[in-house]
């Protein structure tokens, strides 16, 4: 498999679990959140933004500091 194979797989993965909870619609308790930003990370960074533009505001979880700080967002390579 190529490199560009590979960072297409990664690249559309993530996309499919931001699909999923998108469609899902409920509230993403915060440790859930928490993994799937940090797979997104690993696996296609330019994920996780457009991943948390679907966390509810309700549950403030973008201003919980203890959950920013949990993310362990990795530079791309």
């Amino acid at each position: 498999m190529s490199p560009a194979t590979s960072r297409e797989q990664c690249r559309s993965s993530a996309f499919e679990l931001v699909d999923c909870v998108r469609l899902i619609g409920s509230p993403i308790q915060k440790e859930m959140a928490i993994r799937l930003v940090n797979f997104m990370s690993r696996i296609y960074r330019p994920a996780v933004g457009i991943l948390l533009a679907f966390v509810d505001p309700g549950q403030r979880l973008l201003r919980d500091l203890p959950f920013l700080t949990s993310l362990r967002l990795t530079q791309s390579e």
